[in-house]
Parts: C-alpha cells; sequence; structure tokens
C-alpha cells in the first residue's frame, strides 16, 4: 500500500484505476476529470460485476485485471469493505491506495480554490453544505472545542446522546452509554417518551434549533437527568445559514443570542446555567460561505467576540 503521497501527487504521477463503481468511486471520477484525469478502467470485487461499463470506461473483476507499469489502484469504497479489499489486493501484489474521506474533501479544496473576491461578486456560497464537502465545518470544530473543555472533569457512570454515542465513547470511554433516538419514538417534548432522572451526563449537540417547542425540550433535558447530572448542550448562534435538509424533514426553527438561551434554560435550571460564546467576524464570514477550518488559519477560529456567534455552548446542572 502505497502511503507517502498525497492523493494528488498519485493522480499526477500514475496511471489511475478506481476500485469501486459506487458513490464514492462516482465522486473520486468527478473530482479526477475536473483535473483531467481518468480512470483507464473500473475494478470491482469477483462475483460483483452488474455492468460492464462505468463513467464511459470498462468494468472488471479482480481476477481478470492486470496491473500495468506505473499504475495505482485507487480503492474507493466504503469503510466497511476497505481491510477486506486491501488484504486481498495485496495478496495479489498490486499496488493501491485507500481513497478516505479527507483525500475527496483535499480534492474539492484543490479543485475549488477561493477568492475573497468573489465573496463580493457572487451571490452564492463557495459550498451550501456548511464546509462539510471541504472538510471540518466550522461549527463543528468549536463544538468539539466545548465539549473536549467541558468533558474534562465529569466521571458519569451513564450518559445520553442524541444521534449517535460518538461523543460519548471519545470523552467518557469508560462509562455506559445510551443513544436518544427520534426515529424510536424518543422525544425531548414528549413526557414518558425517555427514561427520566436516569442520566449523569447528557450530549446534545446542534438539536435544539430544530424543536419548534423549545421550552418543552429544555424541560425533557432536565427530566431525564439524575440530581446534580449535567447537560452539555450547543445551539447555533446569531449567524448561520438554513440547514435546509433539516429545514425540508422536520424543521429549523431557532437562531439564539446568549441573552435568550440563557433565559430559556434558567426558566428550567435555575441558576445552575453557564453559556461558552465561540466565533468572530472572520469565522463568521468564513462560516457562511460554506468554508472549513482547513481553508484558513485555525488560530484566528480561537478569537472570540460575543457580536458574532456562530456556537452558543451550554452547561447546566440539574
Amino acid at each position: 500500500m502505497r502511503e507517502d503521497y498525497s492523493i494528488l501527487q498519485i493522480i499526477a504521477n500514475n496511471s489511475i484505476v478506481i476500485y469501486g463503481t459506487g458513490y464514492i468511486a462516482t465522486k473520486l471520477s468527478e473530482l479526477m476529470a475536473l483535473l483531467g484525469v481518468q480512470s483507464r478502467c473500473y475494478v470491482v470485487s469477483n462475483g460483483h460485476l452488474e455492468n460492464n461499463l462505468f463513467c464511459y470506461k470498462p468494468v472488471v473483476e479482480i481476477k481478470n485485471y492486470k496491473q500495468r507499469e506505473n499504475e495505482i489502484v485507487l480503492v474507493a469504497v466504503g469503510e466497511l469493505y476497505k481491510a477486506e479489499i486491501a488484504e486481498n489486493l495485496e495478496e495479489l501484489q498490486i499496488e493501491y491506495y485507500c481513497v478516505s474521506e479527507d483525500d475527496l474533501k483535499f480534492l474539492v479544496r484543490r479543485i475549488n480554490k477561493i477568492s475573497t473576491d468573489d465573496f463580493l461578486t457572487s451571490v452564492k456560497p463557495v459550498s451550501d453544505m456548511f464546509g462539510l464537502d471541504r472538510g471540518q465545518p466550522i461549527d463543528r470544530y468549536y463544538i468539539e472545542s466545548f465539549l473536549k473543555a467541558e468533558c474534562q472533569n465529569q466521571n458519569p457512570e451513564l450518559t445520553l446522546e442524541v444521534g449517535d454515542d460518538s461523543y460519548s465513547n471519545l470523552y467518557f470511554g469508560q462509562a455506559e452509554h445510551e443513544i436518544l433516538d427520534f426515529s424510536k419514538g424518543m422525544d425531548l417534548t414528549k413526557t414518558g417518551s425517555i427514561k427520566r432522572e436516569a442520566y449523569d451526563v447528557f450530549i446534545c449537540t446542534q438539536t435544539l434549533n430544530f424543536i419548534y417547542d423549545i421550552r418543552a425540550a429544555i424541560q425533557g433535558c432536565y427530566d431525564l437527568l439524575k440530581k446534580d447530572g449535567i447537560l452539555l448542550a450547543t445551539v447555533a448562534g446569531n449567524i448561520s445559514q438554513i440547514s435546509r435538509y433539516d429545514m425540508d424533514r422536520w424543521g429549523d426553527y431557532w437562531r439564539f443570542t446568549e441573552l435568550s438561551i440563557t433565559r430559556l434554560f434558567k426558566e428550567v435550571f435555575g441558576d445552575k446555567v453557564e453559556t461558552r460564546l465561540y466565533g468572530n467576524c472572520m469565522a463568521a464570514t468564513a462560516f457562511i460561505q460554506g468554508l472549513a477550518v482547513e481553508d484558513i488559519d485555525s488560530k484566528l477560529l480561537d478569537k472570540c467576540d460575543p457580536d458574532y456567534s456562530i456556537v452558543i455552548g451550554i452547561v447546566a446542572v440539574k
């Protein structure tokens, strides 16, 4: 496996064959085409040949593939399949490189370079995906900065997290974790849908913006915590685009200031509420344009201007 070159160097210095015919392979092919490069052919695992052509190029099973000189196979498949495919390619002594999500984002940044002049001449942002297609979204950088700082001194036995348990596993690996899954009927606004007084820590990131009955949701956060339990929540501040994906499915309702979110939480938690503000004018401009952390000097993100809040962190104790 070749690991000493960036994806751009690999594409520039080798004949390319892509392993896969799914979404990742399609995305990689599109990005390569913008760089003036095409895959000689596409390779799939034995027994998985469905079509003889993909992106107007031939598709062959791996047993029928013969690697040429100065040629490399770019494995463009989901993480679930990479290890098995890589092992097979190594057994066949085929030179390959596993394309990562970061590789694709790097190519997007390389192809769609930023010109600040465009900020004042174009009505379209650089990215309308919060920068997710280019790298780490700026709001996610702030969310993770908040959690890293606030989780250090906690030692919970049982945590709850919205959507998945990735942050619970990262910061509270020794604890038991449960997931608040809306698809299973768990709803912060509905009494009885979530266990009461059960959790030491509740991690609730970028969720409350999408709940219309915000007061009921905050009461739900309070009810599920044990006495002295801690809520670690983040919300979108006063500067953010609409999340079209959420708007079209369940709604994108709220943006908050420090004052509004503090008053809402103190109505339920009393005085045991603290807020943390994240953002500044530069960060807000970059965020609205859909730039990623990798596009800018990340040191500038850590300077806070309370008038340009992108993310607000909330620490509330029951």
